[in-house]
């Protein structure tokens, strides 16, 4: 169905989130049911969720990654149900830059919504996380503001998310 292989699922909004609204009203599990690759966050805002082939991680600001529960909630998370094009190559080292503009490239301008994996021997991988926050919930500028930032040598692994269209936005 070709309707269905574009389309998106979020719940909650980026404004939401930014203005702190850190509090889970979807379970992983309900949101399983829409998709099974995304990205995202849970419950409190306790580190950075990935969803990868149906499963769904946590990367805490520890370093540590854990598998969620069905029964976790999230506050923000967009999924979908991948079906990827044929696999195109990446040549070399390529930096966010890089890989953004070959995103680019191979979309195409006007493209809508594209979920994004990319799998292999990543290097000098710069990852940042939040901890858990606690009410009052401060807004999310204030909480990356002290994030943790660390950067992975080597590790084979996949990187997920989506390139949204200007006009999507927010």
């Amino acid at each position: 169905d070709p309707v269905q292989r574009h389309l998106v699922w979020q719940t909650s909004s980026i404004d939401a989130l930014l203005d702190g609204a850190y509090e889970g009203d979807l379970t992983i599990g309900e949101l399983a049911e829409h998709g099974d690759l995304g990205i995202g966050t849970v419950q409190h805002l306790d580190g950075e969720m990935v969803v990868v082939d149906g499963e769904c991680f946590t990367i805490r600001a520890d370093g540590s990654v854990q598998r969620e529960s069905s029964s976790t909630r999230t506050p923000f998370a967009v999924v979908c149900r991948f079906s990827p094009d044929p696999p195109m190559p990446l040549t070399g080292p390529m930096d966010l830059a890089g890989l953004t503009a070959r995103i680019d490239e191979v979309a195409g301008t006007g493209a809508p919504v594209v979920a994004v994996r990319v799998d292999g021997i990543l290097r000098d991988v710069h990852v940042r996380s939040v901890p858990r926050q606690h009410r009052p919930y401060p807004p999310l500028a204030e909480v990356t503001a002290h994030q943790v930032e660390w950067t992975v040598p080597e590790i084979r692994g996949s990187i997920i998310g989506f390139r949204f269209p200007d006009y999507a936005q927010g």
